[in-house]
């Protein structure tokens, strides 16, 4: 129930239930609503997530929800859809040596590095080689590797420290702060991929899926395409090309 749920935010806050309300301006009756089952429409969902600083994902978590086919047909075909994306997310849980080595070459780290998450990121060599860029298919596995739920430990901090690559160079364009102001990622599971520190929830204790790193891209002037995340490299290899035979 949403009124739980809410609750128990307000809790872990130090806020009062109604006195939130109050200052969203949002009328005590809502409340009454909640209790009987009725979960919020997303402008006030979002009004809330706002205020504590979370995403609306975090505030439904926990919540049972009902679908009343009656309901605005739109938003009925979004959530009808989401089983389908359930069903097409495979499990990850093992990946070749010789894929480990290509994604070691592409991402320019060392293979320890990979799968210990005490290992800081740090590049081989200081100059990214450019004709890494061409294996395509590598970058493609990456963002592969990236989609799958993680089903082990291993295939866990491998997608951890690939985040940690990521972060590395999103941050030499954008600052930490403006990521972290960024209500599309869970603050906390942002922070766990920073600092390593390991949350309550340990739903939240993994790297960024591939939904991350799209809503990155498509929300960040700066993040020009998915081979930067992973290389730190703006320019298309096509283009290098053309320029060298010039």
């Amino acid at each position: 129930m949403f009124w739980t749920r809410y609750q128990q935010i307000c809790e872990e806050r130090g806020e009062k239930p109604h006195a939130v309300l109050k200052k969203l301006s949002i009328s005590s009756g809502s409340a009454a609503n909640w209790k009987k089952g009725v979960i919020p429409n997303g402008e006030i969902l979002q009004k809330i997530a706002d205020y504590f600083d979370i995403t609306t994902d975090y505030l439904l978590s926990d919540v049972e929800i009902s679908i009343n086919t009656k309901s605005k047909s739109s938003i009925f075909a979004t959530l009808k859809a989401l089983p389908q994306r359930w069903a097409s997310l495979r499990k990850g849980d093992n990946v070749s040596n010789e894929d480990i080595i290509k994604i070691t070459k592409y991402c320019n780290c060392e293979m320890a590095f990979l799968f210990n998450e005490d290992i800081p990121y740090k590049s081989i060599e200081e100059e990214y080689p450019i004709d890494n860029l061409k294996d395509t298919d590598t970058l493609h596995m990456i963002l592969n590797i990236m989609d799958k739920c993680a089903n082990n430990e291993m295939f866990r901090i491998l997608q951890l420290q690939l985040s940690r690559i990521v972060l590395y160079h999103v941050c030499r364009v954008i600052s930490e702060e403006l990521l972290k102001d960024f209500k599309m990622i869970d603050t906390r599971k942002l922070s766990y991929i920073i600092s390593g520190e390991k949350n309550k929830d340990s739903t939240l204790d993994y790297g960024f899926n591939f939904s991350d790193l799209s809503a990155i891209l498509e929300n960040f002037d700066n993040i020009p395409n998915y081979q930067f995340m992973f290389t730190g490299v703006r320019e298309n290899i096509v283009d290098i090309l053309e320029q060298r035979i010039k």
